[in-house]
């Protein structure tokens, strides 16, 4: 705004008479409507009215009688309903100040224009700020009022005539005139200016097209009026020169406005791959008018249909046997497959390859295709070939063909239910389906149902299709065997979730026989024949029996001779029974901490459970004090395992026979000897008999007995190291140590 003032401070001076205010008001009343602006023209008809119309306004015309106009809304095209071909016979310019105070010289003015028509027609034409305003009428009518109004109803400032010409010899008719004006490129305006784009900038382009209107020619090969076109539609490309057709830049700007554009770029544009991708971006239609190189281009194609899927008619034949392309163009929004988007047109409808791919992705796209395709008999034999179930849609004799239904089963096993009821009982029909799809046993006839090899191809290869077969079949071992297994094993959850098969006894027990985890899906947990087959495999399935079974006590028993630790899952009464828990811990000894508390201390049970305890955990087997020091017992752990000492009573800790029996299997065990033992020389002499190497353990008065250390070295020549530093030097004891020499032994002494 500031520079605006100072600019126009620079050109009128600032007086109290001249003044640039209205200069600067102007230009920022056009700033204020340029984001209203339309680039319309604004039309009225000025007409004679009645001095009642409310609406009329009263003129000064100069005639003897009051003259009364009203102004009616029009288009300028409205012109043309007078006479296209009249001819405009001469113009004046008038011109207006911007202010009262201005000087008669006019350096700023409003300017606008008076034509006149054959046949008494008068127009009346200007730019005011970014409209260009446009208002016609009787001669004498118009000319009253365009001197003091504007098209809008304003008045104006009092202006003055600035030149009249007769037009001689030129011949610019009202078409000529709203085709400049109203024109594709004429209708692109400059942005109102005060420098380079106002009333007086039209009024001499105006005066000039009347001179030579040649003249409008030269907007085409304009490059700024066209980009301008371009930019508001985009199809006013064709308007442009072939040169500006040409220019990859202003090409873009009009696709970028409409894709359609892309018909009136020139040829070697139309081969430009990131334009034809613009273009259809934005309108997928304008492929048909891209190269056909590009119309062979899958990115271009890819591009377009997903715009538009009716695009996919301009494709070339190797994209319409695209099945990603087919696929795209039938792609909504949401990611859902719809035919009806692709085959909405009419063309694509007839197309052949169009239909093929489509049908190759989905049967149901058969539907859309023109009943020509479908009575052809030749096109649905190719079909049924690319997808099976498209055999639903081809005529009756085509389901009677046994060459078209093979066809059909080898591509879509399922296309079997569709067939001829002759051709679902020919042996090799159904057999081509089953080996396609097993579960097109469903559709074979009843006969070829109980043909054992045939439903045997289709158990192999899915194990749920002997549901179909006949019910004798459906109890065959071998059958269900092979019907459970699945890729490498058998899946038993998803073999038995078919009821058919889960009602089925025989098959329950044939599968408990061969897998005990089938148990859980058969549905017969409280079946005894089914569970006893199947403990006897797996114990721990007594966990999900019935709790009638588990209070079954030759259930049980099955169940813990397979696995001792079942015993956890019987009734209270029978983990209380003497004959089920010693089963029970002859299996495995650690069932006896499942036992009742009054079995867990019977010492026949404890020592029975101590010659089957699989683990180093002895605390639950020596869980009373007089378990811990039952010697017998304690023996026969001690004797399994060194490390049941640790949980043994004081008592038996420093008992030598068994101090013997645990540092016999491990020198470990003397962790766990009571400290009075190692102080005892009989008792000591015993372990050092059993593991010289436990004279490390001994005191220090046993390690300096020569006895003691020689029936240790005698034991294990590695023990020297643990005697006194003066036996250490013994030469009759180091003589022995050499003589009971061995690797281990050896670097044991030399350390």
């Amino acid at each position: 705004m500031e520079s605006i003032q100072r600019w126009a401070a620079s050109v009128v001076d600032t007086g109290p008479c001249r003044t640039a205010q209205p200069l600067v008001d102007n230009a920022c009343l056009s700033r204020a409507n340029r984001d209203s602006w339309t680039n319309s023209v604004f039309c009225r008809e000025v007409c004679v009215a009645q001095q009642e119309d409310p609406d009329a306004t009263l003129i000064s015309s100069g005639f003897d009688w009051p003259l009364y106009v009203t102004l009616k809304e029009a288009r300028a095209e409205d012109l043309l309903q007078v006479n296209p071909h009249a001819a405009i016979t001469s113009y004046s310019e008038w011109r207006s100040k911007f202010s009262e105070g201005q000087y008669l010289t006019l350096l700023f003015y409003h300017a606008f224009m008076f034509l006149e028509v054959e046949g008494g027609l008068a127009i009346c034409t200007e730019k005011y700020n970014d409209k260009l305003e446009l208002m016609y009428g009787e001669l004498d009518t118009l000319c009253a009022f365009g001197r003091s109004h504007r098209a809008t109803g304003e008045p104006r400032k009092p202006s003055l005539q600035h030149c009249q010409v007769d037009l001689v010899g030129q011949v610019v008719t009202l078409q000529d005139l709203v085709d400049w004006i109203c024109g594709p490129l004429a209708m692109v305006w400059r942005p109102y200016c005060l420098i380079n784009s106002n009333c007086q900038h039209y009024a001499r382009d105006l005066i000039q097209f009347l001179h030579d209107k040649r003249l409008a020619e030269n907007l085409k090969s304009d490059r700024e009026v066209v980009l301008s076109a371009v930019q508001c539609e985009g199809c006013r490309l064709k308007h442009a020169t072939e040169k500006l057709q040409d220019d990859r830049a202003l090409v873009l700007a009009a696709i970028s406005s409409d894709g359609a554009a892309l018909e009136y770029a020139s040829r070697r544009l139309r081969c430009d791959k990131a334009l034809a991708l613009a273009a259809v971006a934005k309108c997928g239609v304008a492929l048909q008018f891209c190269s056909a190189s590009l119309q062979g281009d899958v990115d271009v194609v890819l591009k377009a249909v997903s715009q538009d899927a009716a695009a996919v008619r301009f494709a070339s034949v190797e994209m319409k046997r695209n099945r990603s392309v087919i696929e795209a163009a039938a792609t909504d929004m949401s990611g859902s497959i719809d035919w009806l988007r692709v085959f909405s047109c009419s063309e694509v409808v007839e197309d052949r390859d169009v239909a093929e791919t489509a049908i190759g992705l989905e049967w149901r796209a058969g539907t859309y295709i023109s009943d020509g395709f479908r009575s052809d008999m030749q096109f649905m034999d190719r079909a049924v070939a690319l997808n099976g179930l498209v055999l639903q849609l081809a005529p009756e004799k085509l389901r009677r063909q046994a060459s078209t239904v093979l066809r059909a089963v080898r591509e879509n096993g399922l296309a079997l239910q569709f067939a001829d009821e002759t051709l679902r009982a020919d042996q090799r029909v159904v057999r081509e389906a089953v080996l396609q799809n097993a579960m097109a046993l469903a559709f074979a006839s009843e006969a070829l149902r109980e043909h054992r090899d045939l439903v045997l191809t289709a158990v192999v290869r899915n194990g749920r299709a002997l549901q179909f077969a006949s019910e004798g079949l459906q109890q065959d071992q071998t059958l269900v065997l092979t019907a459970a297994r699945r890729f490498l094993f058998a899946d038993w959850a998803w073999f038995f979730e078919e009821k058919a098969i889960k009602d089925n006894r025989h098959i329950a027990l044939a599968a408990v026989h061969i897998d005990a985890n089938a148990l859980p899906h058969t549905g017969r947990l409280g079946d005894k024949e089914v569970v006893q087959v199947a403990l006897q495999q797996h114990g721990q399935m007594l966990e999900l029996t019935t709790e009638d079974l588990q209070a079954d006590r030759s259930v049980v028993l099955v169940a813990v001779a397979a696995d001792g630790t079942a015993l956890r899952f019987a009734s209270s009464s029978l983990r209380g029974c003497c004959k089920v828990v010693a089963v029970a811990v002859q299996q495995n000894g650690l069932a006896l901490q499942y036992a009742e508390p009054s079995l867990r201390h019977d010492s026949e049970l404890v020592k029975l459970a101590a010659r089957r305890w699989w683990t180093w955990d002895w605390s639950h087997l020596f869980t009373a004090d007089v378990l811990r020091n039952d010697r017998d017992v304690v023996l026969a752990a001690v004797s399994l395992d060194w490390r049941a000492l640790e949980s043994v009573g004081e008592t038996m800790q420093e008992d030598i026979e068994v101090v013997a029996a645990a540092v016999t299997q491990n020198l470990g065990a003397m962790r766990f000897v009571a400290r009075s033992l190692l102080n005892r020389r009989a008792d000591m002499l015993v372990v050092l008999a059993c593991r010289g190497a436990a004279l490390q353990f001994a005191s220090e008065t046993l390690r300096s007995d020569r006895e003691v250390v020689r029936i240790a070295v005698s034991q294990d020549s590695g023990a020297l190291q643990f005697a006194s530093e003066e036996l250490r030097r013994d030469s009759e004891l180091a003589s022995l140590a050499a003589a009971r020499w061995s690797p281990w032994s050896f670097r044991s002494f030399s350390r």
